[in-house]
C-alpha cells in the first residue's frame, strides 16, 4: 500500500473538501505513476528477453560460421598434405626408376667386375 494512502488512513478532514480533492488527486497521480513504472518494467523485461534472444542467435551464428571455417581449413589442409605426399611419391618413384635403369645397364659390368676381383685374387 502506498505511503500516502497509509497516511490518509489516520487523516481527518480538517480543512474541508478541497484538501480531500488534493489528496485524491495526489493518490490518482501516485496510481498513474505506479502504472507507468509497471509498464516500463514490462517493456524492460521484454527488451531484455529480445536482447538475450538476439545475443543467443549471434552466438549460434558465430559458432556455426567458425565451425564451417574450421571444416574448410581442415579440408584445405588435408588436400594440400595429400598433394604434397603425391609429389613426394612421384619424386621417389622417379629416383627408383633411375636406380632400376642404372642397375639394368650396369648389372653385367658389375657382375663381371666383382667375379674377376674374386677369381683374380
Amino acid at each position: 500500500m502506498p505511503l500516502l494512502r497509509q497516511a490518509m488512513g489516520g487523516w481527518t478532514a480538517r480543512k474541508g473538501c478541497v484538501c480531500m480533492d488534493i489528496m485524491q488527486a495526489i493518490l490518482d497521480i501516485e496510481d498513474k505513476a505506479k502504472e507507468i513504472v509497471e509498464s516500463a518494467d514490462e517493456v524492460k523485461a521484454q527488451q531484455q528477453e529480445k536482447f538475450r534472444d538476439a545475443l543467443e542467435k549471434m552466438q549460434a551464428d558465430a559458432k556455426e560460421k567458425t565451425q564451417d571455417e574450421i571444416a574448410s581449413l581442415q579440408k584445405t589442409f588435408v588436400q594440400s598434405r595429400k598433394e604434397a605426399l603425391e609429389d613426394i611419391e612421384k619424386e621417389y618413384q622417379q629416383k627408383l626408376e633411375k636406380l632400376e635403369t642404372l642397375y639394368q645397364s650396369k648389372m653385367d659390368h658389375w657382375v663381371t667386375e666383382i667375379t674377376s676381383e674374386i677369381i683374380g685374387k
